[in-house]
């Protein structure tokens, strides 16, 4: 086109700034589709404008509008151009001022990329790491990934089996910037897509398309194989089948070693009955005592009575988040309605006086699992004032040696740490020796 319009030299300065405007979005509609980063874009436009204008300059149109130049005159009356242009020119104040602005420009460009890439790296982010898309896995697997900030991150996972929905996972470990989540494909030889979010925010068990305005890392897409070994990032295989394992049997890993009987009476409120439990986490997933429900069989002289008010779990906390071979304990709470029915069973005779625990349910989780304890076996007469499993509490008293020696190291300094220490073993202890 500019050879064209070359050739057939303007006649009028309209017909000129028609031409250069063509020329200038003819030249631009490739530019925008070829440059698809923006600061390239804005780099090539002041360039194709500088070139545009000096386009026109050249074939703007001479005193002699009628006369029809051929291409040699048109190519000499633009050396002339030049060369007039050129001599005529203020160099070294145009090179010093393009210099200075060239300077300038790229200071800015730095500053304004050097902000932005700090800005981009302060926020949020998920990526999964392991397993990479397309990978071929057996029915079992460790998805590993990293999380960013770390000090405060929570991941959630989202896994779709092949044409179904999203289902919602949250057991996942965080450690620092890292997190990892074992998982097993119930579904074998199809596809799977796996996608990391940033948060808890999300509180449905599964979604029909992945939840907008989350951080989320890339859909990652798996092939589940049977005949592919297990990626599970475990250097003992056998100790990680037992983990496993202990997610069907938490109701029996975490074992009643004692409960206690004690009467209480605080200030002018009634007296009640509290039973301190004494448990020890035998699974290797960390567990808690999270509630209770049903009620304490109480038998008077032989006869069942039931107690109106059903009882209520009292500081839980002492029995939260219990690492493998790690006891703890709480307290069921039992309140009465009456003082008649607080004196009567308060003041019932110890003989005769029998408490059974098979009908109370207490439930604890970990590991994604939750069942109830074991308490079928667990009763006893008032007169013998607690229940316990000699072996389990042996194991326990053994542990205690340790809290003792720690009670003893920090006596001067941390007083504190002292109180606390002293109160669980005093509570632990009392399970073991009868008032």
């Amino acid at each position: 086109m500019a050879i064209i319009v070359a050739f057939v030299q303007p006649k009028s300065p309209v017909v000129t700034i028609f031409w250069s405007l063509l020329l200038f979005l003819f030249l631009l509609v490739p530019l925008l589709i070829f440059f698809r980063n923006r600061w390239w874009r804005l780099a090539t436009i002041p360039v194709l404008c500088v070139g545009d204008v000096v386009f026109g300059i050249l074939i703007w149109p001479s005193a002699n509008g009628d006369s029809k130049p051929s291409l040699g005159t048109v190519i000499e009356s633009a050396k002339h151009t030049i060369a007039t242009y050129t001599t005529q020119l203020p160099w070294r104040s145009m090179l010093l001022g393009l210099s200075i602005g060239v300077a300038a420009t790229t200071i800015l460009i730095w500053w304004f990329l050097k902000h932005r890439r700090a800005a981009e790296n302060e926020k949020p982010r998920v990526q999964i790491l392991t397993p990479l898309d397309t990978w071929h896995v057996g029915p079992r697997l460790t998805i590993r990934g990293s999380v960013f900030p770390s000090e405060i991150s929570k991941v959630q996972l989202l896994v779709r089996p092949w044409n179904e929905a999203w289902y919602l996972h949250n057991e996942i470990q965080v450690n620092g910037s890292a997190w990892a989540c074992n998982y097993r494909l119930e579904k074998p030889g199809i596809s799977y897509e796996i996608v990391a979010v940033y948060g808890n925010s999300l509180k449905n068990p599964q979604y029909d398309e992945l939840p907008p305005r989350v951080v989320k890392s890339n859909v990652v897409k798996i092939h589940q194989r049977p005949n592919v070994e297990e990626l599970i990032d475990c250097p003992d295989q056998q100790l990680h089948q037992t983990k496993i394992a202990d997610k069907d049997q938490i109701g029996h890993l975490v074992i009643v070693c004692a409960v206690r009987y004690q009467k209480v009476q605080e200030g002018h409120a009634p007296a009640h009955i509290e039973f301190v439990f004494c448990i020890l986490n035998m699974s290797l997933y960390p567990m808690s005592v999270e509630s209770i429900d049903g009620h304490i069989t109480y038998f008077i002289d032989g006869e069942f009575y039931p107690a109106k008010l059903l009882p209520t779990l009292e500081l839980k906390e002492k029995a939260s988040n219990l690492g493998f071979r790690q006891p703890g304990w709480f307290k069921v709470q039992q309140d009465f309605k009456t003082e008649g029915e607080a004196d009567l069973m308060l003041n019932a005779l110890p003989d005769t006086t029998l408490f059974q625990f098979n009908s109370l349910n207490v439930k604890v989780s970990g590991g994604g699992s939750s069942m109830f304890l074991n308490t079928s076996n667990v009763s006893f007469r008032k007169r013998d004032n607690q229940w316990n499993q000699s072996d389990e509490m042996d194991f326990i008293f053994a542990s205690m040696g340790d809290q003792k020696t720690t009670i003893e190291t920090i006596k001067s300094a941390h007083s504190t740490e002292l109180q606390k220490l002293q109160f669980e073993l005093d509570n632990l202890k009392g399970l073991n020796d009868p008032d």
